[in-house]
């Protein structure tokens, strides 16, 4: 019942235009991700001025994630980096490139294509 409880709620969330910024900066790092990638699902019916607000209000609580120690395994990195790749510029592609460097640095498996797209758009 929970996990259809969230399904729902992601559901919402990533399909409405008004998703309030409470709610996303309520939201944990596996969340904040969903709510990323269910953002890119439909490129064509998506307004991506309203994604590029969603995608700032990520970033922020991403940051505040982070600054709390709340993000500490390798997984947690790859997921921020992935919500910082979806920035604006390329101090957002640089904290991707960091984010994935610390992913790697505590899981020496995991996969490292991210690393590789952050760093070529970095540069």
């Amino acid at each position: 019942m929970k996990r259809i409880l969230i399904i729902v709620i992601l559901t919402l969330v990533g399909c409405s235009d008004k998703v309030s910024e409470e709610k996303l900066m309520s939201l944990n790092i596996d969340k904040l991700y969903i709510s990323d990638q269910e953002d890119r699902k439909n490129n064509e019916t998506n307004n991506w001025s309203i994604v590029a607000k969603r995608d700032e209000i990520r970033r922020k609580r991403v940051g505040q994630l982070i600054d709390s120690n709340k993000i500490i395994s390798a997984k947690d990195y790859a997921k921020a980096a992935m919500i910082f790749q979806h920035g604006v510029d390329s101090s957002d592609y640089l904290k991707a490139v960091e984010f994935m460097k610390k992913a790697m640095k505590i899981d020496s498996t995991i996969n490292k294509s991210l690393f590789a797209a952050a760093t070529d758009r970095y540069l």
